[in-house]
């Protein structure tokens, strides 16, 4: 019932009738199947807009501090000749993912999502829930169930290329013994994404400048209408551009105003002392606020866009000079 989980084979004994030896058998199991998605991205109350990579919700680009919300999706199986049945949710996370306390719900058909306690491991990386027997003679065969939970992306998430989170289910394969089958593992995927420089002498790129100092922003646009002030008018709506400057505060990136922004220097290298972490996509910008001695910083900001192409899930780094691909 799974081209995914094809190996995995229901049998029916079956004794003819010789009187009636044409009959019709029908298996009395099947072979549950499941599904694991990203549904969205989050930073704090903000839904992030197209956050998800791909449109099967594979994977996400999602910066540090920021929330994502997962989706396990199975169905009630057939309990036809079925004394008690396992059928136990499991998942594991990387280091760099954090779940949310008191984030995870079952939805069963068309009922309500209702909160539900699953049981953590001690380093609260994975989990598991089974739903009781009992509980599950309730549901009609095929009924869609949907465990719902989320996580935040903490600073562990900087020491790994991307995070992932496998799901698989167990369930009873057999109603005379107490075997159990496992589905095929399910992967979801979390890119966060730090910046470096290399700072180089504009006539001989080998020779490595330390000493330069930079900012990164952002620009935020907000809209305002303010109504007519007399009978007969037309409202007005003003469009404003901010600049919102990077800090890593708390374990996670903030935007503060430009006095409060972080100051990335390079080093003997060329390269940034301390990179910028845990970005997502979107456009920023990357001014030299100070010059190595002897030289001149450039007049403009260097614009950078972070974008994806759901192609070949790449993340693409596109600058005026250089891009490069993750």
């Amino acid at each position: 019932t799974d081209p995914a989980n094809s190996d995995k084979e229901v049998v029916s004994t079956v004794i003819l009738d010789n009187a009636a030896p044409t009959v019709t058998v029908n298996p009395k199991a099947s072979v549950p199947t499941l599904n694991k998605k990203i549904t969205g991205v989050a930073e704090g109350t903000a839904v992030v807009d197209g956050a998800v990579l791909d449109t099967a919700g594979q994977a996400a680009v999602a910066k540090v501090g920021s929330t994502v919300s997962y989706e396990l999706d199975s169905v009630a199986p057939d309990l036809t000749g079925y004394s008690n049945y396992t059928f136990t949710f499991k998942d594991q996370l990387t280091g760099g993912l954090d779940y949310v306390s008191g984030s995870f719900k079952l939805k069963v058909g068309s009922g309500e999502a209702t909160m539900i306690s699953p049981t953590m491991s001690d380093d609260g990386k994975s989990f598991s829930y089974t739903i009781p027997f009992a509980t599950l003679q309730t549901y009609a065969k095929g009924d869609a169930i949907v465990l719902t939970y989320d996580c935040t992306v903490n600073s562990s998430a900087l020491s790994y290329d991307y995070e992932n989170n496998t799901a698989k289910l167990e369930y009873s394969k057999n109603p005379y013994t107490t075997d159990t089958n496992e589905t095929p593992e399910k992967k979801t995927y979390v890119i966060d994404i730090n910046l470096d420089v290399l700072k180089v002498d504009g006539t001989d790129n080998t020779k490595k400048l330390s000493g330069a100092e930079f900012k990164l922003y952002r620009e935020v646009t907000s809209t305002t209408t303010t109504s007519a002030a007399e009978e007969g008018g037309e409202d007005t709506t003003t469009t404003t551009t901010t600049k919102e400057y990077y800090k890593w505060a708390d374990n996670k990136v903030t935007w503060v105003t430009e006095e409060n922004a972080d100051v990335f220097t390079t080093g003997e290298a060329g390269n940034l002392t301390q990179q910028v972490r845990g970005l997502d996509k979107g456009i920023y910008y990357l001014v030299e606020t100070k010059a190595p001695t002897g030289y001149n910083a450039p007049k403009d900001p260097i614009a950078i866009s972070i974008s994806v192409n759901e192609a070949d899930n790449k993340v693409t780094y596109r600058s005026e000079e250089h891009t490069s691909e993750l």
